[in-house]
């Protein structure tokens, strides 16, 4: 049984990007890929960048230079997981600033074009 994800086809596991009437051919395909939780990786983590979350990019760095090889099995999820919560934070925090801010130029641009006797929708 094959569920839709978006232009993509999941067949036994298996994402292909063949059309429903070749939803059967699942992994043996040479285009198919393994269907897997993607997980994107973090943003550039320079301290400049994200002065709010400078502790817990520190401690990273600081654990991925402790467990050289455990990094890779583990070691690190913990402090990774809460480096992402307060960069998810922070993102929050700057799109309702900038939506605010839109908003705001968006108001500005209409009082100007109110002044100069334009039609508005």
């Amino acid at each position: 049984m094959a569920a839709a994800r978006g232009s993509w086809f999941v067949v036994g596991g298996c994402a292909s990007r063949h059309a429903v009437e070749n939803e059967t051919d699942g992994c043996c395909d040479i285009g198919a890929v393994r269907d897997t939780t993607w997980v994107a990786m973090h943003p550039n983590l320079a301290l400049h960048i994200h002065p709010v979350c400078q502790e817990f990019i520190l401690a990273l760095q600081e654990c991925h230079a402790e467990n050289k090889y455990l990094k890779y099995v583990g070691a690190c999820n913990d402090v990774r997981l809460e480096l992402d919560r307060c960069l998810k934070q922070e993102s929050r925090v700057r799109r309702e600033l900038n939506l605010q801010a839109a908003r705001e130029e968006k108001e500005r641009v209409r009082e100007r074009m109110k002044e100069r006797g334009a039609k508005l929708d």
